[in-house]
């Protein structure tokens, strides 16, 4: 659960960014902006520093280390925090509230606390992509150069790799209730599934039953529940980026139903359309938060009717709007993380539900 809290006296409107970003730290902190609407924060990171940083702008709040820099015994992956968070490109929830995040970029995964401090980093990556975290801890890492998928123990150390040869871009994780692993591999046009130990079990792709295709597959979830629209036990979420919808299939993979439509034009989108289809999280209440990183919008829609109930997001860089965003994920509370990649940050938007029914971008 992200706490607001923590974070109460600050009130500023801008972010400054410090001067600390090429002293070594074991930790990390974030720089938090509190909109004065109080519908969304900004979290820039970077390490930590040793005390109060005097470029830090007034209303920025500064907390403490998240531990003391102490060298790690060698038997135990290396896991302090040496780079700046700068391209977040996919998000995953723990357990215990944790926020992973994977950094194209930097070739890293990024660990933040339930307080939004930086505890860990995870690095030398090839280009990390998708990522999920187990209810174990394991975590697993989309590689988008050994084209595989990394497993790492909860402490950060490398356990396998799933998937060499058979994936091409595992671009987006998910696990079901079993440990089953639903990859989204984009760049092959189709949804792989493996057991936790590696073995593929099931390829979902080629035409499905209305005659379309899918075309690179840039999500995946799982929903578990069995619905009135054709009574699945469970459901798999895909969002078909070439298509321009949402996939709602069965196990089998047969289509059941579909979200949302390709927008005939950026300026001409209208509510349920989508411009650029991104990434996909399910909410509470069985709702799904619907990505569009062209519009710099969230669209939430009801997975049974296909109705969409509110929408949330502005295209921007402004503190609060997104500009490429890549990712999303929904906290405990029904708040949403954003992957704001564009603006370089991550992005927080408190209690969605707020937003207008219908509101056009």
């Amino acid at each position: 659960m992200f706490e607001l809290s923590s974070i109460a006296h600050a009130s500023g409107h801008s972010v400054a960014r410090g001067s600390s970003a090429g002293r070594p730290a074991a930790g990390s902190h974030l720089w938090l902006v509190v909109l004065g609407a109080g519908l969304a924060l900004s979290l820039g990171c970077s390490p930590s520093t040793r005390g109060p940083d005097p470029s830090l702008g007034e209303g920025i709040f500064n907390p403490r280390p998240a531990r003391p820099a102490v060298q790690q015994a060698e038997s135990l992956p290396d896991t302090r925090v040496r780079h700046l968070l700068t391209y977040p490109t996919r998000l995953a929830l723990g357990a215990d509230s944790s926020l992973y995040v994977s950094d194209a970029r930097q070739g890293s995964v990024f660990v933040l606390d339930p307080r939004q401090r930086i505890t860990r980093e995870i690095s030398g990556i090839p280009r990390p992509l998708g990522v999920v975290v187990g209810p174990d801890g394991t975590i697993f890492v989309g590689s988008g150069v050994e084209q595989a998928v990394r497993v790492y123990d909860p402490a950060g150390g490398l356990l396998r790799k799933i998937g060499a040869g058979l994936l091409l871009m595992p671009n987006h994780l998910a696990l079901d209730g079993a440990g089953r692993l639903y990859v989204a591999d984009s760049a092959a046009n189709r949804i792989q599934v493996f057991e936790a130990t590696g073995a593929l079990l099931k390829t979902v792709e080629g035409t499905l039953s209305d005659g379309t295709e899918m075309r690179f597959p840039v999500a995946v979830a799982v929903r578990e529940a069995g619905g009135a629209h054709g009574g699945a036990a469970t459901e798999l979420l895909v969002a078909d980026q070439g298509g321009g919808r949402v996939l709602v299939l069965d196990e089998q993979g047969l289509l059941l139903r579909q979200l949302g439509e390709r927008a005939s034009a950026f300026h001409a989108a209208q509510v349920g359309q989508l411009a650029r289809l991104q990434s996909i999280a399910l909410g509470p209440g069985g709702l799904l938060h619907v990505l569009d990183s062209q519009l710099g919008r969230v669209q939430v829609f009801d997975v049974e009717t296909g109705e969409v109930v509110r929408s949330y997001g502005e295209l921007g860089t402004a503190v609060g709007r997104l500009l490429l965003p890549l990712d999303i994920v929904i906290s405990g509370t029904g708040d949403a993380v954003v992957a704001n990649a564009g603006n370089g940050r991550l992005e927080r938007l408190l209690s969605p539900a707020a937003a207008r029914p219908g509101r056009r971008p």
